[in-house]
């Protein structure tokens, strides 16, 4: 019995290792370009654009409404140490918000903060040429799809 405890013990604490560092090689280009919200409305139209500087991925998300930007915010993906972070900084949070990378693959990532109120994760998916992102709370989920336009 002792022994299948030390075993399923070894397993976990492995298993768990795995998952939280991350290799400096993860790839995230395919966020790259300006992105148009396909479900946008008739009053106001949703973009995102993503850039690379050195290691960073640069975002800026804004909603327009005509030719007035009517709400936006400021994202930085990089990595700190053996781990990835995600910054939003948006209008009336005076601080940033960090989100730590909680997993990947090479077309889809998830950011993570159990301790902010809204939101609580952060995925991003390239499916196909679409991009989807969606933002999680507790009883929340907000969902987007984009398509590349630049």
């Amino acid at each position: 019995m002792k022994v299948h405890l030390i075993f399923l013990f070894i397993l976990l604490v492995s298993c768990t290792s795995v998952s939280t560092k991350h290799p400096k090689s993860v790839d995230f280009d395919w966020l790259l370009g300006k992105w148009e919200r396909i479900e946008n409305n008739a009053s106001s139209s949703t973009f995102e654009t993503w850039k690379k500087n050195d290691s960073q991925y640069i975002g800026h998300g804004y909603v327009l409404s005509g030719t007035d930007t009517i709400w936006q915010e400021h994202m930085v993906l990089q990595q700190q140490k053996e781990n990835w972070v995600f910054t939003v900084s948006t209008p009336g949070n005076d601080q940033p918000v960090g989100f730590s990378l909680t997993e990947f693959d090479s077309l889809r990532f998830t950011v993570s903060n159990p301790q902010h109120d809204f939101p609580k994760n952060i995925h991003y998916q390239l499916k196909g040429e679409d991009l989807h992102a969606s933002v999680v709370g507790d009883s929340t989920e907000l969902t987007y799809h984009f398509k590349l336009i630049d």
